[in-house]
């Protein structure tokens, strides 16, 4: 028997149903990722017209079966689309990076409520924060650090010694260690990067909105990061987002 539930979700993908339905793939605040079937979506006249662009938040109406693992969505109400308050290539491609980032982190049915929390701030704040590649590795950083893999950076893992002038990191092993127990083909994170990873990951982080990053710290901060989803985060890969603006530059 089915039950009907209400929950805050973001439409992470769509997948063509038939000819004129979808199948969307939501992260939800209260069930984690789930896919509902949307009948009749690409009619004309549909009720879910227009609501169902990836990175679309609204609240859902869905009928809810334990047992399977498609279920049927109801209806999608107050929906926000950011992508219409984000002007420039670069923050929609970070937009869309983080979308790609977040489907790949979470696992069906997994829920947890700080992860939604997460990625819906990181769309509030993308249309006005300073430099969108922190915002990014805030993200990246944070949802790290929730699904249990973002390692410590305070202490060497090799001997213990303070690591506040910087740290090599072992992505693979998930390690860091100073640099005289690094080992070859470890990754140099320098000191100013890793105070600036020290406050993604911290309880508070109130100026966020003026953070900027220079070249170098965005190279050293942004390899680091993806080497660890990279190793510990399964089916992850370079947003294809990411590629685009790579090709830009």
């Amino acid at each position: 028997m089915s039950e009907i539930l209400k929950d805050r979700a973001v439409v992470l993908r769509t997948y063509d149903y038939g000819e004129t339905s979808l199948v969307v793939s939501f992260l939800t605040r209260s069930q984690g990722k789930i896919r509902l079937l949307a009948k009749g979506a690409k009619k004309d006249k549909s009720p879910f017209s227009g609501s169902l662009r990836t990175g679309s938040f609204g609240n859902i109406v869905f009928y809810f079966k334990q047992e399977r693992d498609l279920h049927l969505l109801k209806e999608i109400e107050n929906s926000d689309i950011f992508q219409n308050s984000i002007e420039d290539l670069e923050r929609l491609c970070i937009f869309q990076a983080g979308l790609e980032v977040l489907d790949r982190s979470v696992r069906e049915r997994d829920a947890d409520e700080r992860i939604f929390d997460l990625f819906e701030s990181f769309i509030r704040l993308l249309p006005r924060i300073a430099d969108p590649w922190a915002l990014l590795f805030l993200l990246y950083a944070r949802l790290l650090k929730l699904t249990g893999f973002y390692p410590a950076t305070d202490r060497c893992a090799g001997c213990g010694a303070d690591l506040a002038s910087g740290f090599m990191a072992q992505p693979q092993a998930g390690r860091i260690t100073c640099c005289a127990c690094g080992a070859d083909g470890a990754l140099f994170v320098s000191e100013q990067s890793a105070r600036f990873l020290s406050r993604l990951t911290g309880d508070h982080l109130n100026d966020i909105e003026e953070l900027s990053i220079s070249p170098e710290e965005r190279k050293e901060i942004g390899r680091f990061l993806h080497f660890f989803f990279l190793y510990h985060i399964e089916g992850y890969r370079l947003p294809n987002a990411l590629k685009i603006l790579k090709e830009v530059d």
